[in-house]
């Protein structure tokens, strides 16, 4: 090489595929969060409406000293049934005044979603936390349900 000579090394190419991507962060935004616990919510009356219990473990966050297994749902639900043939799931049902959201620390929030039953009583409700101190995989549910009952 000779003097003033300069070698040119080029830098590899990354494909903006290959960059990681970082999921944005849901609590920056309440009304997304809340649009989504919402949305979870209504999932879980769905399922509860339908009797799947099965399917309703999946859409709560487990606590793994805590576990909502289809037994717990089955057993938690049987009361409510005793008294009402099925979940009101209309349009209705779904009005955001039926959900309350309150904040309880830095990053947490307790949940509770009426349930209306089908003569548009209010008596029961599902009632859990957000916990968005750790991280939680995108996918994964955010609501962990501590209890169901009046």
């Amino acid at each position: 090489m000779m003097s003033g000579d300069r070698t040119i090394v080029p830098r590899p190419r990354t494909d903006a595929s290959e960059a990681p991507k970082r999921a944005p962060d849901i609590a920056a935004d309440f009304k997304k969060l809340s649009a989504r616990i919402r949305g979870e919510l209504y999932m879980l009356q769905r399922s509860l409406a339908s009797r799947n219990y099965v399917q309703a473990e999946t859409e709560v966050r487990q606590d793994p000293d805590d576990a909502w297994t289809k037994e717990r749902f089955a057993d938690a639900m049987a009361p409510y049934y005793e008294m009402y043939k099925d979940i009101d799931l209309t349009p209705r049902a779904r009005t955001v005044d039926r959900t309350f959201i309150r904040e309880t620390g830095k990053r947490q929030w307790e949940v509770t979603q009426r349930i209306v039953d089908p003569s548009g009583e209010e008596d029961w409700a599902l009632f859990g936390t957000v916990d968005l101190t750790e991280t939680i995989p995108e996918d994964a549910p955010l609501v962990q349900l501590r209890r169901i009952g009046t």
